[in-house]
């Protein structure tokens, strides 16, 4: 059930149980992404890109796409 004028946190939690990645384009070409694990190996992306990590800890909740193409070169923030 969402909580009235926050639709967007309940589905981001529905989402997050069902595992699945959200993504969303910014203005600037870049896409912000939420997920669990890191997503080195994992999501594709291009330089700039945002991964927030649903289930990270200090040092390993966002990562930053820095180099590389396809699912190499996330680095932690």
């Amino acid at each position: 059930m969402s909580t009235p004028g926050y639709p967007l946190i309940s589905e981001l939690q529905e989402r997050n149980r069902r595992n699945e990645t959200l993504i969303r384009q910014l203005q600037s070409g870049t896409a912000h992404r939420a997920g669990n694990g890191d997503p080195n190996g994992v999501v594709a992306g291009k330089v700039g890109d945002l991964y927030s990590r649903l289930d990270g800890g200090a040092g390993s909740t966002l990562y930053v796409k820095e180099a590389g193409a396809g699912t190499a070169g996330w680095a932690a923030k």
